[in-house]
C-alpha cells in the first residue's frame, strides 16, 4: 500500500474498452484536448459498476454521462454538433441501458441541456456542499472531472457520505499534484533549468481551470476516511505523454494557434460543414485523431501511468 499503485478491487483487472474513447472523439473532434482527457475518463469509468439509484455531482451538459451509459449508439454520435464546448444538436438515435437517476449542477444553464439528452432521469440545481436529499438516499455518488472545482472539499465529501447509502460507493476521477509537472511547457521549461518558470506556468494553468483541489492519492485517503468512508482504492490515469499531448493542444487552441490543430478556424469550418450536411472534413478529422492518439490510448490500456496527471478514485461506506 503506502505510495505503490493500489489496482482497483473490484474493476481493476477488467481490461479499458477503446470504443469509450472513440465516443469523445465523435463528439470532441473539434476540441481534440477536450476529447483526450474525456476519452480516457470514459474508458475507465466504464469499468466500474455504478449500482443504482446514481447521483453524479457536476453533472454539467450530460454529454460525458450519456458517452458512458449509452449501449448502443447509431452513427456513433454522427449528429451531434458541439461549438464552443456547447451542444448546438443532437439529433442521433441512441438507446440508454439504464439513464443514471439524478444528475446535480450548481450551474443552472447547463441543466436543459442534460434534460434533454435523456442521460438522468432527475436533474437539479443545487450545491454539492448541501446537497437537498435525505440521508442514505443513493448507492452510488459519481463525481467525474468535477469535485477539483469545488473549494469546500470537506463539506462535499461529508455531504457524499451523508447520501450514501451503508455499503454504497463514491465513485471519482480528479486531476492529482503531480498534474502540474507533466504539462509540455512545464516539462520543457524544467528541463531547461528553469523550475521556478516551470511551477508558475502549471500554477497559472491550474488557476485558469479552477482546480482549487489538486491532492496526492495519500491525501485522498486521509480526507476520506476522516469523513468515515472505510474502503479507500485508486488507479493512475493519463499518463504523462498524455497529459503533455493534452497540454499542448490546450496551448494551442486557446492561444489562437489551432488553425493548424484543429482550433478555431477550423472549428468553424467543421461547424457549418456539419450545418450543410458535408460530412467529409469531420470524418477525416475523427479518423486522423484516432491514429495520432492511439499510442496514448494503448499505454493507458496497458495500465502502466502509475504517476499520471488524474486519480479514479472508489471509496466506500
Amino acid at each position: 500500500m503506502g505510495h505503490e499503485l493500489e489496482r482497483l478491487a473490484h474493476e481493476g483487472t477488467a481490461p479499458m474498452n477503446p470504443v469509450f474513447f472513440y465516443r469523445a472523439l465523435q463528439v470532441y473532434y473539434n476540441y481534440p484536448w477536450h476529447a483526450l482527457w474525456r476519452g480516457v475518463e470514459t474508458m475507465a469509468l466504464a469499468r466500474v459498476a455504478l449500482t443504482p439509484p446514481v447521483l453524479d455531482i457536476g453533472c454539467g451538459d450530460g454529454i460525458f454521462a450519456l458517452m458512458l451509459t449509452a449501449s448502443s449508439i447509431e452513427r456513433d454520435f454522427d449528429d451531434f454538433q458541439v461549438y464552443h464546448g456547447r451542444i448546438e444538436a443532437c439529433r442521433c438515435s441512441y438507446s440508454l441501458e439504464r439513464p443514471l437517476d439524478v444528475g446535480l449542477d450548481l450551474e443552472w444553464p447547463s441543466l436543459p441541456k442534460a434534460s434533454a439528452l435523456h442521460a438522468y432521469r432527475l436533474t437539479t440545481c443545487a450545491d454539492a456542499s448541501h446537497l437537498p436529499f435525505k440521508n442514505e438516499s443513493f448507492s452510488t455518488v459519481l463525481g467525474n472531472s468535477s469535485v477539483e472545482h469545488m473549494p469546500p472539499l470537506s463539506e462535499v465529501i461529508a455531504e457524499t457520505w451523508r447520501v450514501l447509502k451503508p455499503g454504497g460507493r463514491l465513485v471519482l476521477t480528479v486531476p492529482t499534484t503531480s498534474l502540474g509537472q507533466h504539462f509540455f511547457f512545464s516539462r520543457i521549461l524544467a528541463r531547461c533549468g528553469l523550475p521556478t518558470w516551470a511551477r508558475r506556468y502549471a500554477d497559472a494553468v491550474n488557476q485558469r481551470l479552477a482546480h482549487h483541489n489538486l491532492l496526492s492519492a495519500d491525501e485522498w485517503r486521509a480526507k476520506l476516511a476522516a469523513a468515515g468512508f472505510s474502503e479507500f482504492s485508486y488507479e493512475s490515469l493519463l499518463s504523462s505523454r498524455a497529459v503533455a499531448t493534452w497540454d499542448l493542444l490546450r496551448f494551442a487552441d486557446e492561444a489562437g494557434l489551432g488553425k493548424v490543430t484543429f482550433g478555431r478556424g477550423v472549428r468553424l469550418l467543421f461547424y457549418l460543414s456539419n450545418k450543410l450536411g458535408i460530412t467529409w472534413p469531420r470524418s477525416l478529422a475523427i479518423s486522423t485523431l484516432r491514429r495520432c492518439f492511439r499510442p496514448l490510448v494503448e499505454r493507458e490500456m496497458a495500465g502502466t501511468s502509475s504517476n499520471g496527471g488524474v486519480l479514479l478514485i472508489i471509496a466506500t461506506k
